[in-house]
């Protein structure tokens, strides 16, 4: 294992060991999990502003990793950052690679679901509740603007009785869609852990975010930088938006390459989370 990827997850589980985060499932009952995984059934670390005892929008927190892993520094200190402009935050843990690309989204789409159903306990306008990734997060954070339901009102859980339509998205920096990496050679075995063996084109066309938009997909706040490796993806998703008239900002900044997280040491870049926390208070969060 490369000693970045080993470290990473170490912080990881250091950080779930600290800060013990609520199952999205009762426990045992995650659809598809698989304990010979080693992975932990997938869960929400809340993270609750100081509001006055007045509700505020939340945010679910999506890590990037390539599916891999969860990066640290794109969970807690983005949750922390929401906090500290009065927004509450719920960093999510997700299912990975050996899982396929059905089960993030799975996930993703429950913690929205849970963060509405427990809105009054945590003080959450179920009415404003955000999605927020970096990279493979971000696609995430794509992945639920553009798939959602309304809930099943006959469900006997009634977690899933729960809209799974986030408000807003945020996403960072992202992975848009696997098509124009699909048939790259060095990416094959990557998109094969991700998708199955089995996949086809077709079978994982559901995951090309740019083609995934519709009319009810939320407003947008995309940042990101040109020397990122992943920079031609986002103007497709861009003219999605625009051409199902779903209101976006977007904000480029010409370096800093990718997984920056907050982006601290960049002096353009490090704008993004007072210009993403202003949009989201425009959008009354």
């Amino acid at each position: 294992m490369d000693e970045n990827v080993k470290r990473m997850k170490d912080e990881w589980d250091k950080e779930l060991k600290a800060t013990p985060g609520l199952a999205l499932w009762p426990v045992g009952g995650t659809p598809g999990f698989r304990a010979e995984y080693g992975q932990s059934e997938p869960s929400i670390m809340p993270f609750l502003a100081e509001t006055g005892g007045r509700p505020r929008g939340a945010v679910v927190v999506c890590p990037g990793g390539g599916y891999e892993l969860k990066a640290p520094h794109e969970g807690q200190p983005i949750a922390r950052m929401l906090n500290a402009a009065g927004i509450h935050a719920f960093v999510l843990d997700y299912r990975v690679i050996p899982y396929t690309a059905e089960y993030p989204l799975m996930d993703v789409q429950r913690a929205i679901r849970t963060v509405r159903y427990r809105s009054a306990s945590w003080g959450v306008n179920a009415d404003k509740v955000a999605v927020l990734g970096f990279s493979a997060g971000g696609h995430m954070t794509i992945m639920a603007s553009t798939h959602f339901d309304a809930g099943n009102p006959g469900s006997a859980d009634p977690v899933e009785r729960q809209s799974c339509r986030p408000d807003a998205q945020i996403p960072c920096y992202p992975l848009v869609s696997f098509k124009p990496i699909i048939k790259e050679s060095n990416e094959r075995e990557w998109i094969a852990r991700a998708f199955g063996p089995g996949h086809t084109a077709k079978s994982i066309a559901w995951s090309f975010g740019d083609e995934a938009v519709r009319a009810d997909t939320p407003p947008a706040f995309l940042w990101g930088t040109w020397d990122d490796f992943l920079y031609e993806q986002w103007p497709p998703y861009l003219e999605a938006l625009k051409r199902n008239k779903v209101e976006f900002a977007y904000h480029l900044f010409p370096r800093g390459g990718h997984g920056m997280g907050l982006a601290e040491g960049n002096a353009q870049a490090k704008h993004w989370p007072a210009l993403c926390t202003a949009w989201l208070k425009e959008q009354g969060f």
